[in-house]
């Protein structure tokens, strides 16, 4: 199966389809939460990649100074390579601008994650121990447990060097 990625155009009426779409295919909310930030995946530009010329998901991020901040990444299907597509454009596009660093933040009760993140050269460059009492204050339905039943309460924060 071909993966390819594509800019998303932001603000676009398709931009805004397929984010709610995957979003909530993916269990997802188009705001997200992020070092005491709220995001909404509407507003941020990205990419979407597609299989059989069908969109299969979509990355989002936020550029600050010389890092590259992934705020959302969804896929329709796993293992398939959709979501390593996504990380090497979001990878090529943070090098040609000169950014030093990619950086994601994920839970403490999400170990794919972390699997996934690690597998493709993120190391883990802190922790922001029970973040998520405040993050709640800014988005209410964020979920008390995650994988498996583990309580949400930190923050993971992975970088990869460019």
């Amino acid at each position: 199966m071909s993966v390819k990625c594509s800019p998303l155009k932001k603000g676009s009426v398709s931009h805004r389809v397929l984010v709610e779409r995957l979003s909530v295919a993916h269990g997802a909310d188009k705001r997200v939460v992020c070092g005491g930030r709220m995001y909404d995946n509407l507003e941020l530009p990205g990419f979407v990649a597609a299989t059989d010329g069908r969109p299969a998901g979509f990355l989002t991020y936020h550029r600050k100074g010389r890092v590259m901040d992934l705020v959302s990444i969804a896929s329709r299907v796993s293992r398939r390579g959709v979501g390593t597509a996504l990380l090497r454009a979001l990878f090529r596009l943070a090098r040609r601008e000169g950014c030093r660093k990619v950086r994601v933040v994920t839970t403490n009760a999400n170990p794919p994650a972390l699997l996934f993140y690690q597998r493709r050269g993120f190391v883990i460059a802190g922790v922001r121990c029970n973040a998520f009492q405040k993050a709640r204050k800014l988005k209410p339905s964020i979920p008390m447990r995650g994988y498996r039943g583990i309580p949400i309460r930190d923050e993971i924060v992975l970088e990869k060097k460019l």
